[in-house]
């Protein structure tokens, strides 16, 4: 039953297909009576019709864009009519409002058929949710500490056990928007709840309940994360069937949950830690899944690291297969490129492939280089390094190229000892037939050259400067511009005494790439 007259609904009605119209000038038209005639006059009318419109629209697209409506029109602020204090635009309606919104909301939550509109519904019930969760809103002088939304809970409850999954669905979709709603009170509840969600037959309700359990378990304090432990055990056992079923999207979803729950609390996977290693390593070797939840694997192993390094350097494995994936991924590099044509003829030098799977390797590598130190990351990266400096694939070269220079600040103390064998995998990189190979060269003794900033200059001056010097004479601009930037890094570094014996040949040479045409 409608609370509003029927020429409020064709006002809403119009107003909707305006909003919505390909029309820039009807469009606009609508903007305009939206904020002038609605917003600022009936804003209770307002949020009460687009709910109606949710309710009863016949078209699903009217439902849904009414619902959306409905969350963005609610966290405008405006200023409370009883208290001259800004406030989001919902909170400063009168409590009977509220209350006949909220009611109107629920209802239309329940009822609605599609999965997708239902899913708009959950976000506008969500949004105001929060606005009763926050913490500031209890603090608000117009609103009752016990004013909150107490039917809500259970409401999402019963649709965390309905039949039908959509509904199971949307109930752990809005506790992970809005896990201020769970009180502490209701502890078991939570519980048996979450319980069932990781194990529920349908995988879409088992990856949402696992970002639900992630935002929830953000919210609670320290001293109260540990009673929820017990939950790790089937959290993980979600994992296998979902990356058995090759379904990139939705591992990747329930490993950025699992990312942020080892972010706040690494040691309470620390009895299944190992378990977890062998899994993750998986997913990362395994190159029929997309590269997000390849990457999204690698992240979840490099958090631990960040945030738990003890428990990954007593781990029997983790070290060596991760620098073996590291190292792997970095080969991953020009693809359809193999004479690096394209790669030379790009006219930015730093292109943005931050989400490419060799950046993801390098990064890791200069991640656990200074999270574990040396002493663990050396001797299995080193295992491998002299084998790839060796190898036919250019890829592999430039791989063990680019993790010298990802491990050297982070292992520095250990590296300094061992910089003449360091040097001897990398100098003679800079004669290697491949473009790329010869600018990874550059780049790790440009690296280096800051790292060991001291002991490189003093120490190594002829082998680098002579070396290096050469290589500006390539006939590829990009590695003569990271020849250059090579050099720059060593001479920052060095004493004017180390650099006189060799000044005239680099003005020289530098005086020739000058006036090259490139």
């Amino acid at each position: 039953m409608s609370l509003l007259p029927p020429e409020a609904h064709e006002r809403l009605t119009r107003l909707l297909q305006a909003l919505s119209s390909s029309d820039n000038n009807v469009r606009s038209q609508g903007e305009d009576e939206l904020n002038n005639d609605w917003l600022q006059a009936r804003p209770d009318v307002l949020l009460m019709g687009l709910v109606e419109q949710v309710e009863g629209a016949t078209e699903p697209s009217t439902r849904s864009f009414a619902a959306v409506l409905v969350r963005r029109i609610s966290s405008k602020t405006r200023k409370s009519p009883v208290k001259n204090e800004p406030t989001e635009l919902f909170l400063s309606l009168l409590q009977p409002q509220q209350v006949a919104i909220r009611q109107k909301l629920l209802q239309c939550l329940g009822n609605e058929a599609l999965p997708h509109v239902r899913n708009r519904v959950g976000d506008a019930v969500a949004e105001i949710a929060r606005q009763y969760s926050e913490e500031g809103a209890y603090h608000l002088p117009f609103i009752s500490h016990r004013e909150h939304w107490p039917e809500l809970l259970e409401v999402l409850f019963q649709a965390s056990q309905s039949t039908d999954a959509s509904q199971r669905e949307n109930a752990f979709r809005i506790f992970a928007t809005t896990p201020g709603i769970i009180g502490k009170q209701h502890e078991e509840s939570v519980l048996g709840v979450f319980t069932k969600g990781f194990t529920d037959d349908d995988v879409t309700v088992r990856i949402a309940a696992m970002e639900a359990f992630a935002s929830f378990f953000r919210s609670i304090g320290k001293k109260d994360q540990p009673r929820y432990y017990s939950l790790v055990s089937d959290i993980l056992q979600i994992l296998p069937p979902i990356k058995d079923a090759q379904d990139s999207d939705q591992l990747s979803r329930a490993l950025v949950a699992l990312i942020e729950l080892a972010e706040l609390a690494p040691k309470m996977f620390r009895h299944m830690f190992n378990s977890l290693v062998k899994f993750s390593v998986a997913v990362i070797q395994d190159k029929e899944l997309e590269d997000v939840a390849r990457q999204n694997a690698l992240e979840l192993m490099a958090t631990f690291a960040d945030f738990c390094a003890p428990m990954c350097k007593k781990d029997p494995e983790y070290a060596n297969d991760m620098v073996t994936q590291c190292l792997s991924l970095m080969t991953d590099v020009g693809i359809d490129d193999d004479d690096a044509a394209v790669w030379n003829a790009s006219d930015d030098p730093d292109p943005d492939d931050s989400d490419n799977n060799h950046v993801a390797g390098e990064q890791c590598m200069d991640r656990l280089a200074n999270k574990l130190g040396g002493h663990v990351i050396l001797p299995p990266t080193f295992n491998w390094l002299p084998r790839m400096m060796t190898s036919t694939h250019w890829r592999d070269r430039h791989a063990a190229l680019m993790a010298i220079s990802a491990i050297s600040e982070g292992c520095h103390d250990l590296m300094e000892g061992e910089l003449d064998k360091v040097l001897d995998l990398v100098i003679p990189a800079l004669q290697d037939p491949h473009p790329r190979v010869r600018w990874a060269g550059c780049n790790a003794l440009g690296q280096m050259s800051t790292d060991f900033a001291g002991t490189m200059q003093a120490k190594y001056h002829h082998v680098v400067v002579s070396n290096v010097l050469r290589v500006l004479e390539s006939a590829e601009p990009r590695v003569q511009c990271h020849s250059a930037a090579a050099l720059v890094n060593f001479c920052e570094e060095a004493e004017k005494e180390t650099l006189e014996p060799y000044l005239d040949e680099l003005l020289n040479r530098l005086l020739v790439l000058l006036r090259s045409p490139k």
